[in-house]
This record gives structure tokens, C-alpha cells and sequence, in this order.
């Protein structure tokens, strides 16, 4: 099979474990298959094996700390589903894969190994992608032994990809694929805003909505729309209840604080006054709308003549504040109604296209 392949002759001891973490053996430093794996190098006919300890938790995950005698192979092995060998990974020019270092790591219920970080290679770890347990590795590298999420170092900056590609998954002409949230994404062209009284952020956001793309080869034609793609179909998860929301988000802790969701599609910018409100529009009801910034909680709605999607804004004449907003539906907003109404006839009102400006007074 090539100078990379190397065929598993003997496994000592099955560990047991749940069937969702039985998919991948990583590398010797994160190996919870086998306590150990002899392999043939096909190149020089050479035998050679690894050896670790671990614990293994109740939900398949591995714990504890490694034990190594001599040097060991951190570029290890990968289990291969598809052909159901073992597959050594080759390494890159000038790295001999022998390594002497053991550290206590571990896989943690998310699926992600914890543990020291080590240059040039980099904490090891796991994720739990749709039911399997699966590794990252180093772009340019061959070493299966990768970092923790999002964690790039010093001495590999690039980033992670996953070790394994499910080929069933990559787009292309005449494939179909449907995502979540749709085209128009859970967060859109609808301006945010920040409050430096509550600390939090407040986005415009849509949920529970997806897009099902074809791949064609495009052929252009002067003002027609150039996309590649044959069929775009909206569709609503099965049971949801809302579309749109606003969101609260604290970034001092990442957290979300609240949401309140809407009925209909959410395209409303958001204004944050130093009294304590938002403003925002943004549904096809054609309200325009005052919440309470800590709770999310709707105080006022006024109903404009149009949707609103414009930017709220604030000012102060004679000492009286107010919010001016412009109303008018149109675009992205517009293709969504229309799309809406191909899924649900009849549910979504006819929103009128005419523009104004509207201007409130705040008591």
C-alpha cells in the first residue's frame, strides 16, 4: 500500500468505550484504542510498537496521564474507516518522529484533549463532530498528535483542519447541499449596537431558518444573475416557533443574556440610547419598537407605513430628545417575504414599498 501504510498484525488490549469515541485512533499521545499497536514498516521491513496507560471515563473519553519507556512515536496512527486499517501518517522532510516527552493530558466531555501545551507541536486534542471522535492536524504537517481549538502557536499560526475529509460533504456542480442558518445568515447586514451602561450587545439575528443550494456551472449572461447555482429553496425547521430575534450578548463573559424572538424575519437595525431603550424595526408587521435594554422586554411599538430596515438614530433639539427612523422595505428583506410566503401562502402580509421619515419624540 505504499511507504504510508502500515498494517496493524497485532493489538494486545481493547479498552472498552462507548461506539461514538471507536472511530479514531490519534497519535500515541492520545491513543485510546490500544494499550498497544505493532506495525510493519513496508519500506525497510522493521518492526516496531508504542506503549501508553490510560483511564477511560464512562462516556469513552480518555484520562490520566501517559507513561512512556525510551523514545515514542508522537506521529502516529489514524483509524481508517473506510478501509479499516490502521494508517500511519508519513512525516514531513527532517523529522524523525521520535519524541521523549510524556505529560498529563486528557479528553474532556467535550471531546477535547486538556493538558500542557508543547512547541513546536502543541497541546494534543479530540473533537466530537456529529456523533465521532475526531482529531486535528497542522496544515504541513503529518503529525496526528494536534493543538487544542482555536488555539494556534507561535511556531504553527496557520490554524487546524480536520484529520479526515467526509467527501460527501464537499460542494460542487450538481450536488445539493442545505445549511443552517439560511444565505442570508443568523446575523446579516442589520447594524448591532453596544450599551456602555449595561455592557452588553445587542444583534439583530435570525434563527431557525435554512437554504437548500445545487451547484451548476454558471454560463454568464449580461444582466442575469451570475451564482452557480440551479436551486435555491428556503426552508423552516420542523417545529420552530420564531424567526427573528434580538439578541443580548455580555462581553465581559461571552455569555447571551436574553433574546426575544419574533414571529417573522428579523432585519432591523438596532439604536442604544443612553436611557436605557433600543430601537429597532425589522419585521414585516411594520412596527417600530422601544425595549428595555437590561430585559429585552417591548415597551412601545408604533406601526410605520412600510417595514423598517433603515438605522434608528438619536438627537437632541432644545433640550428634547428624539429618534428618527426611516421606513421603507425593499431588497434582502423583500426576497425574504417573497420566499416566506412560497413556504407558508398566506401568512406573511403584503408589506408596502413606499419610504418615509419618521420622528418621535422620547418622554
Amino acid at each position: 500500500r505504499g511507504t504510508t501504510m502500515y498494517t496493524v498484525v497485532r493489538q494486545i488490549i481493547l479498552l472498552a468505550f462507548s461506539s461514538a469515541a471507536a472511530v479514531f485512533s490519534s497519535s500515541v499521545l492520545g491513543d485510546y484504542v490500544a494499550n498497544q499497536i505493532d506495525y510493519t514498516d513496508p519500506s525497510n521491513g522493521s518492526v516496531a510498537n508504542f506503549t501508553q496507560l490510560w483511564s477511560i471515563n464512562n462516556k469513552g473519553n480518555a484520562l490520566g496521564v501517559a507513561s512512556f519507556d525510551g523514545g515514542v512515536t508522537i506521529f502516529g496512527f489514524v483509524y481508517d474507516p473506510a478501509t479499516g486499517n490502521y494508517v500511519r501518517l508519513p512525516l514531513p522532510p527532517g523529522i524523525d518522529g521520535i519524541t521523549s516527552f510524556a505529560s498529563p493530558i486528557g479528553i474532556n466531555d467535550a471531546g477535547v484533549i486538556t493538558g500542557t501545551t508543547f512547541e513546536p507541536i502543541g497541546s494534543r486534542g479530540f473533537i466530537l463532530k456529529e456523533g465521532v471522535y475526531t482529531f486535528f492536524s497542522i496544515p504541513g504537517w503529518a503529525d496526528t498528535g494536534a493543538r487544542t481549538i482555536g488555539n494556534p502557536t507561535a511556531a504553527h499560526p496557520e490554524g487546524l483542519v480536520v484529520g479526515y475529509v467526509d467527501e460527501t460533504r464537499k460542494p460542487g456542480t450538481g450536488k445539493t447541499a442545505e445549511f443552517c442558518p439560511s444565505l442570508w445568515g443568523g446575523k446579516n447586514w442589520p447594524p448591532a449596537a453596544y450599551s456602555p451602561q449595561t455592557r452588553l450587545l445587542y444583534i439583530p439575528a435570525n434563527d431557525n431558518l435554512c437554504t437548500q443550494l445545487t451547484g451548476e456551472a454558471p454560463k454568464y449572461v449580461q444582466g442575469e444573475r451570475f451564482m452557480g447555482v440551479a436551486k435555491n429553496v428556503l426552508k423552516m425547521v420542523a417545529g420552530a416557533d420564531h424567526i427573528g430575534e434580538l439578541q443580548a450578548w455580555n462581553l465581559d463573559t461571552g455569555k447571551k443574556v436574553w433574546t426575544t424572538n419574533m414571529p417573522s424575519f428579523n432585519w432591523g437595525p438596532v439604536l442604544a440610547t443612553g436611557g436605557g431603550l433600543l430601537f429597532a424595526g425589522g419585521t414585516n408587521d411594520r412596527m417600530f419598537r422601544a425595549f428595555d435594554a437590561r430585559t429585552g422586554k417591548v415597551l412601545w411599538e408604533f406601526p410605520t407605513g412600510s417595514g423598517v430596515a433603515g438605522v434608528p438614530v438619536s438627537f437632541q433639539v432644545d433640550g428634547k430628545q428624539y429618534v428618527a427612523v426611516q421606513s421603507g422595505w425593499g431588497v434582502d428583506p423583500a426576497k425574504m417575504q417573497t420566499r416566506m410566503n412560497l413556504i407558508f401562502p398566506g401568512q406573511y402580509p403584503d408589506v408596502p414599498q413606499g419610504g418615509a421619515v419618521w420622528v418621535f419624540a422620547v418622554k
